[in-house]
């Protein structure tokens, strides 16, 4: 007799509970030989299991020594354990442990794959086993499709194809039919011949035949141990055909640990490394899986979409421009996306610099005429305005008289400067100084004259208003409420702010050697004047010069609105007709306007696409030589308690939401994962390395989770284009940083998803 291919020496085993100690094997002493079809009979937790799994290296034994070829496994510790059931023993099961889901063919290379096999020797060791069982043909057959019989011979296939010598069968025929089973019993008796079959059976009966020893335990102690009959071994006395092989295996059990040899591997299997078996076994998971993939997928999508939004939420409300309230006191216009700049050489703004700023990305638009940008103006009655009559609306107003009354100061100037002829969908661009573009759905529109009224409440006195009578040379192809017009009208309403001071002077008192009346007047051109005519408002409401000749002064003003210099005076001429402007204004002509006032554009507004980038542009315009500031911020100045509060309960809501939707996630996803859990512990019993299981997981979940963030952006895009309010807020506010965020909380949660669930694995494995 040869030596024994496993020695049990003294080996004992206890189950330790809550309550008790359970002995589950007692002091047990067996050798077995190559050759051997050794069948274990005995009642129900009489051991016969716990003594297969201690043989199989699938639990620890507490006290004695197994043998493997004659080497003592004390100091084994769970690599050691791992290669050993990975290259000593083929596994057969009473459940078959199969991947249901993968072919015939897959299933053996899976095994094969396991112990470190090339691609191409693992399919033809599969295919040679495959056709030794009686299961040709049935090569590409899904393992979940098979008769119990066929499944049980597959079983079978995958233990032999590792050639490793010792074969375990627990229970191989307990779900077979009689005639079924027998036939597996046969099988095994045909492969004892060339390896030992240990086989765990409560119908000994049925294998009495073909085993050659029998060995009954009860209550994890030997009570018998027979030779049935003599085993078959080969001439080489179990040295040769796959008990060669398993010999050449069981050297490479040990390692250099220990005085242990370090593991010899081929150099043609050293090409595949773990990370190619396991990204081998992902893509034939997502293509046998594909249920499980759109699963995964779709709950990712979900997470990825709501983190999405709740990072982008905090990102938007770290801005405390949210929690302060708008005054409108430096610029009327509140538009979050207006930066008002000027050059740092003082000079005006150019149509080259226009062209300049404008290169500059997320900047959409570029308007000169800055102060205009702040004038309201109402040109649709009954939408913007109301005529009202037989009532003094105000004290400046006569009684009788018609005055407009605005309903909406929502509208607010641009010139021309922010459209191109390509914008015009019939027409031409202004350009007399009273003519206009706009939308409207009637061509017949353009020549059309209308009344437009313009108030500025922060440049003019808040009750002032000028009316213009406009022509429409154009109409607009995007439909809008905004009306473009001329940079001269623009510029002209907008002069007030830095120029001169208009004074008519009247009521000359001799004793005094000066005039009692100095009225302080805005002029505005009338291009039906000449010279140096003069309109008045008919809402002067008797504080009024009179017709005829006055002296009008005008003092120069400096930057900081202090006189400059000495004043000058002008001979003027008061016409009768009076004006429809708010008492302040009078009326001037052109000729008269431009002797005093110079078409200068110190100061451009630059609209940009969305306030998130407003401090990116602010530093690139200041690289650039202009000054600028961002109008918002700057009429944006006092603090709001309420606005304060709930942005931070937003802050509060979205923190708590990310936590609860990571906790939530790992649960949901760990049960999910939980649902294949059987097939990693089969893994496991054939002897994959934990490594190679774990990096499955995570390339799998990574897999998922990567095209759950794509889907989730690309949605988030989508909706950004349609116009969605609040998705298009937080897609501006993502910036790199934020990106970041976002893809870690995801890869994070399936990373500590693939964690847990590893450890779920290895807790089900030794349990």
């Amino acid at each position: 007799m040869s030596k024994a291919k496993i020695s049990l020496a003294g080996v004992s085993k206890s189950y330790i509970s809550e309550n008790e100690v359970t002995q589950a094997l007692h002091k047990i002493n067996l050798d077995f030989y190559f050759g051997e079809f050794v069948a274990i009979t005995g009642e129900s937790g009489g051991g016969k299991s716990t003594l297969l799994n201690v043989i199989g290296g699938m639990t620890g034994y507490d006290d004695g020594e197994m043998y493997v070829d004659g080497e003592p496994t004390f100091q084994y510790d769970d690599a050691d354990w791992e290669e050993y059931r990975r290259r000593k023993v083929g596994y057969i099961f009473q459940d078959y442990s199969l991947i249901g889901h993968y072919t015939v063919l897959d299933n053996i290379v899976s095994g094969l794959f396991a112990m470190g096999k090339s691609k191409e020797e693992a399919e033809s060791l599969a295919m040679t086993y495959i056709e030794k069982v009686g299961l040709k043909g049935y090569e590409t057959h899904p393992a979940n499709e098979l008769s119990s019989g066929q499944k049980q011979r597959l079983s079978i296939a995958r233990a032999l194809a590792k050639q490793t010598g010792v074969i375990l069968a627990d229970e191989p025929t307990g779900n077979l039919d009689s005639e079924t089973g027998l036939s597996i019993v046969k099988l095994l008796k045909e492969i004892s011949k060339e390896c030992l079959v240990i086989m765990v059976t409560h119908n000994y009966e049925q294998v009495e035949p073909y085993v050659t020893r029998k060995i009954r335990l009860h209550e994890g102690v030997i009570i018998s141990d027979i030779q049935v009959r003599e085993s078959k071994e080969n001439k080489s006395d179990g040295k040769a055909g796959t008990a060669d092989t398993g010999e050449v295996v069981s050297s490479s059990v040990s390692t250099e640990k220990n005085g242990k040899k370090e593991t010899a591997e081929s150099d043609e299997a050293a090409k595949y490394t773990d990370t190619w078996y396991a990204k081998f076994f992902v893509m034939l998971n997502l293509k046998t899986q594909r249920a499980k993939a759109m699963l995964f997928t779709l709950f990712l999508i979900v997470v990825s979409a709501v983190s999405f939004v709740l990072i982008g939420e905090l990102n938007l409300k770290s801005d405390d421009i949210c929690t302060k309230n708008y005054d409108g006191l430096a610029f009327a216009r509140q538009s979050d996306k207006r930066i008002s700049v000027k050059k740092k050489n003082g000079k005006k703004i150019t149509a080259d610099d226009i062209k300049q700023i404008k290169k500059i990305r997320y900047v959409e638009n570029v308007d000169s005429c800055d102060y205009a940008n702040d004038i309201n103006y109402y040109i649709i009655e009954d939408r913007d305005y109301e005529m009202q009559y037989g009532m003094q609306i105000t004290q400046r107003e006569i009684q009788g008289s018609a005055t407009p009354a605005f309903l909406k100061d929502d509208k607010f100037m641009l010139s021309t400067d922010c459209i191109t002829k390509d914008d015009l969908k019939k027409g031409e661009l202004p350009k007399k100084m009273d003519e206009v573009v706009m939308y409207s759905d009637d061509d017949k529109l353009i020549g059309k004259e209308m009344d437009c009224y313009f108030s500025a409440y922060n440049i003019w006195d808040g009750d002032d208003y000028i009316k213009c009578t406009v022509k429409v040379t154009g109409i607009l192809k995007k439909k809008t409420t905004q009306v473009y017009f001329t940079k001269e009208l623009c510029n002209m309403l907008s002069m007030n702010l830095d120029s001169s001071d208009f004074r008519l002077l009247y009521d000359y008192d001799v004793s005094m050697g000066d005039y009692k009346a100095k009225r302080k007047f805005i002029p505005v051109i009338n291009n039906e004047l000449k010279g140096n005519e003069v309109t008045l408002s008919k809402n002067l409401n008797g504080d009024y010069p009179g017709d005829g000749k006055h002296k009008l002064r005008i003092q120069k003003l400096d930057e900081n609105g202090k006189a400059d210099g000495d004043y000058i005076e002008e001979e003027m001429e008061v016409l009768s007709k009076k004006n429809e402007d708010s008492r302040n204004f009078m009326e001037v002509s052109r000729e008269f306007f431009y002797k005093y006032y110079s078409s200068k554009y110190l100061q451009a507004s630059v609209y940009i696409a969305n306030y998130a980038k407003t401090d990116y542009i602010l530093k690139k315009l200041e690289k650039s030589g202009y000054y600028a500031v961002s109008t918002y911020r700057a009429g944006a100045t006092s603090k709001s308690d309420t606005k304060e509060q709930q942005r931070l309960v937003i802050i509060g809501i979205c923190t708590a939401g990310l936590v609860v939707m990571f906790i939530a996630g790992f649960l949901i996803l760990r049960a999910m994962m939980t649902l294949n859990v059987k097939e990693y512990i089969v893994f496991r019993f054939i002897g994959m390395k934990k490594g190679v299981l774990r990096r499955i997981n995570y390339i799998e979940l990574a897999i998922y989770c990567v095209i759950a963030m794509v889907v989730a952006l690309v949605l988030a895009f989508i909706l950004r284009l349609a116009g969605v309010g609040f998705i298009t807020d937080i897609t501006w506010y993502y910036r790199f940083g934020t990106y970041i965020c976002f893809v870690l909380y995801n890869i994070l949660l399936c990373a500590v998803t693939a964690m847990g669930f590893n450890h779920y694995v290895k807790r089900r494995f030794h349990q």
